[in-house]
């Protein structure tokens, strides 16, 4: 709990996009691709068209008798998901941190939606299959529960924005933060953002709603690139 007070010390901020300074581009493609892999930018927020978010909350609370606990030998408190497209509904942890996928490569896990999910989650799974991406692979429904808390960590070595974090609600008291790059701003009613999680990051939902995200990993296509840019283009002028 004191790692949890000392992350959360101080004042709360965002980036000013309107302070950024943009390469000069010849194709919209060029400043995506800066932006998503040479940016460093900690988090950019996306305008996601005709998401449902209510309606994907109230869904997503009807599984939670599916949901497994995340990274259940780390001390968080109250996280927990599921996955909606992944090797099955309860591996929700990437795939090389189970003994059974060791000595094989991505290419080889085969994944799937999960029967098991998207069968009482229709408005999620029309969703979900309708964003511009391809090469899914884990997409999961994350909660984390009122009163929970992510302890600070990072997943990864190297700056990329990706995944994309689809906050189906954001309670008020429940802060998302970036270590040295302030509060990721998500909407209380839903919104979205690509995540860099190379940064050192926490959440700490100190309300009395549960935080319900869906995380999605996989390959944008061109009309995502296209939303990226627009994004871009709103934030920065």
């Amino acid at each position: 709990m004191d790692e949890l007070l000392k992350f959360f010390d101080g004042d709360s901020w965002t980036l000013d996009y309107k302070k950024e300074t943009l390469p000069t581009y010849e194709h919209y493609a060029h400043l995506v691709n800066w932006a998503v892999d040479d940016s460093n930018w900690p988090y950019l927020p996306i305008d996601l068209p005709n998401a449902d978010y209510k309606s994907m909350f109230k869904e997503a609370l009807q599984v939670k008798d599916l949901l497994v606990e995340h990274r259940d030998s780390e001390s968080h408190k109250g996280w927990s998901s599921v996955c909606v497209h992944g090797e099955a509904y309860n591996r929700t942890r990437a795939w090389n941190d189970y003994e059974d996928n060791q000595g094989k490569t991505e290419k080889d896990i085969k994944y799937g939606y999960c029967k098991e999910v998207v069968d009482r989650c229709p408005i999620i799974y029309n969703f979900i299959n309708s964003l511009p991406f391809t090469n899914l692979a884990r997409v999961r429904i994350m909660y984390l529960e009122a009163g929970g808390y992510i302890l600070p960590h990072n997943d990864r070595s190297w700056n990329k924005l990706n995944p994309l974090n689809i906050g189906l609600n954001q309670p008020e008291g429940c802060i998302f933060r970036m270590k040295d790059k302030g509060d990721v701003p998500f909407p209380v009613n839903g919104g979205a953002c690509l995540v860099d999680i190379s940064n050192v990051h926490s959440v700490w939902n100190n309300s009395s709603t549960p935080r319900v995200h869906i995380i999605v990993h996989g390959t944008q296509l061109e009309p995502f690139n296209k939303m990226v840019y627009d994004s871009i283009k709103k934030l920065c002028n």
